[in-house]
């Protein structure tokens, strides 16, 4: 999947993730992934809000709700699902925990995506995965 992310080709990178999470649905990196996928893609065709929060949501919970990085794919998924308060407070729970661990890059991306959620609009991540 990392292969072909780098090679552009997001939509089998889609279809890869969703193999592996028939798979193992309990794969906490994979729900992650194809959440952050689905939330921000800047394909029209490959966003899906509501699968992205869901999936999310999933990796949240099998986490244990303390990884930053989650949280922020779970923010952004939020944001394109239409959902901005819970994405801000979402990414809020994000910046702290990041901020906590000394991850200064995540840090600066949660505070940015904040910005755009307060202007009610979801994150595109043309990089689809450099922050997770």
């Amino acid at each position: 999947a990392v292969v072909l992310l780098r090679a552009g080709r997001v939509g089998e990178v889609v279809s890869q993730l969703e193999r592996v999470i028939q798979l193992d649905d309990n794969d906490t990196g994979s729900l992650n992934n194809l959440a952050g996928i689905l939330a921000t893609s800047t394909d029209d065709a490959i966003r899906d809000g509501p699968r992205a929060v869901a999936l999310a949501l999933r990796a949240e919970q099998l986490s244990g709700g303390g990884s930053a990085s989650i949280l922020y794919t779970l923010a952004a998924s939020y944001a394109e699902a239409g959902r901005f308060p819970e994405a801000l407070s979402t990414a809020q729970r994000a910046l702290e925990r990041a901020l906590a661990a000394d991850d200064f890059k995540l840090a600066a991306s949660l505070r940015e995506a904040q910005k755009l959620y307060n202007d009610r609009r979801p994150l595109r991540d043309s990089s689809l995965g450099s922050h997770r």
